[in-house]
């Protein structure tokens, strides 16, 4: 049983990255804040609907997990009907494959298709003075891969720029998801556990919706900056007085404001990096 649980969950996560990738290729650029901003709210809006269920519906959890079931194979179904990614295609030469997939999009976003076959096929050419094909030998044997293969990732760990960045993101998202999940497992220490929980998640979507208006306002760095103010506020101010006093309304307060900043942190980390 545990084991089943296990596969579940980890099974969930992959499923859930995977297909935001994916769903990100299917969308145009102007869209993907939206986009984002609304996947993320309905995945809010299941924890208020659960919590909604249990409360006042049933404690049994076998309908609720029978709801689910359905939904997942309506989504198996469905998948066989959208194309393979094209930048997976892209990526291992299937470029034919790719604009067929390339042509579903487009017409799934009523767009004519511009394709230019040229701009997925690296060059060969360098700008040194010498031949074509003693300037590839040169570039691949300088960089360490093939000019018309996939760069390794330890091509990009050397670049400093890449290297800094993603530190800083892989930083950014270790502090977003660990107030994130902490959150969530202190909901489950407050006595009206249920009113904790459905405020928590309706709250958490209207951090959403704000973190989309704040993205598309005032862009990444000063949307995290204000984002994490926020959430370090509300965390600072449970330390001070919240825990004073862990079942008065001023904690509830402080606990719904640190989350609200790490909820909004969690909507512009998945856009900004999509």
């Amino acid at each position: 049983m545990i084991l089943m649980w296990f596969l579940v969950g980890a099974l969930s996560s992959i499923r859930v990255n995977i297909g935001y990738v994916y769903l990100m290729e299917l969308m145009p650029a102007k869209a993907q804040t939206l986009v984002t901003t609304i996947w993320n709210i309905q995945e809010a809006s299941i924890y208020v609907f659960a919590t909604l269920y249990f409360w006042k519906i049933s404690t049994h959890w076998f309908y609720f997990v029978i709801i689910g079931f359905f939904f997942n194979l309506i989504s198996l179904v469905l998948l066989f009907f959208l194309p393979e990614s094209p930048r997976y295609l892209i990526s291992v030469g299937k470029l034919e494959e790719a604009r067929k997939g390339f042509a579903k999009i487009a017409a799934l976003n009523r767009k004519f298709l511009d394709w230019e076959e040229q701009r997925f096929i690296k060059s060969q050419k360098s700008s040194f003075k010498k031949n074509d094909e003693e300037d590839a030998k040169t570039v691949s044997a300088e960089e360490g891969f093939e000019k018309s293969a996939v760069p390794p990732a330890s091509y990009y760990l050397k670049q400093p720029k890449i290297m800094v960045n993603l530190v800083i993101m892989s930083l950014v998202w270790l502090a977003t998801s660990f107030g994130y999940y902490l959150i969530l497992s202190l909901i489950n220490t407050f006595d009206n556990v249920y009113i904790t929980a459905f405020t928590s998640s309706f709250s958490e979507m209207v951090a959403y919706m704000v973190a989309g208006l704040f993205y598309l306002k005032v862009g990444v760095k000063l949307s995290l900056i204000l984002s994490f103010a926020v959430s370090t506020l509300g965390g600072l101010l449970i330390l001070v007085w919240g825990l004073q006093d862990q079942d008065s309304t001023l904690f509830f307060i402080f606990f719904l404001f640190a989350k609200f900043g790490v909820t909004c942190t969690f909507n512009i980390n998945f856009t900004a990096n999509q």
